[in-house]
Order: C-alpha cells, then sequence, then structure tokens
C-alpha cells in the first residue's frame, strides 16, 4: 500500500494548486480513486493530474489508513 500525490487546480483565475494523497495498492488503483474523488467531491475543475507526482510507502507512514482514503496534503500520513 502507497500514498500517491495528485493536484488539481480549480479556478484558472486564481492558479492556486490542491494536492491531495490517495491511498491504493497500485498506481492504476490510486488513479481510480483520485478520478472517483473528483467526479463525486470537486466537481469541474480548471486542471488536474492525470498521474501521481508522488508516493509514499506504507513503510513510512506514521498512521494506519485504509485503501480509497483521500487526505489533504497537510494530513498526517
Amino acid at each position: 500500500m502507497k500514498a500517491y500525490l495528485f493536484w488539481y487546480v480549480f479556478d484558472y483565475l486564481t492558479e492556486r494548486t490542491e494536492y491531495i494523497y490517495v491511498i491504493a495498492v497500485s498506481h492504476k488503483q490510486a488513479c481510480f480513486f483520485f478520478n472517483k474523488y473528483m467526479r463525486e467531491n470537486v466537481g469541474k475543475v480548471y486542471d488536474k493530474a492525470s498521474e501521481a507526482c508522488n508516493e509514499i510507502d506504507e513503510a513510512d507512514f506514521l498512521q494506519n489508513h485504509e485503501i480509497g482514503e483521500v487526505l489533504g496534503v497537510c494530513a498526517v500520513i
């Protein structure tokens, strides 16, 4: 299990980039959970990642997490 880092830009006017971690077993699964989260919780965005830009191995986690969790960038992984 790994924490995959994704990003999205909500509005082209602010150009503020939001980052989130997705807990998953594989990169493909992380992309699925990221797209599901974007569709169900965020809606339309100006731009978003198509691939994870970073990953953290489970051995480096400070807390236990469930597969499919979506965490903010400030979350304790």
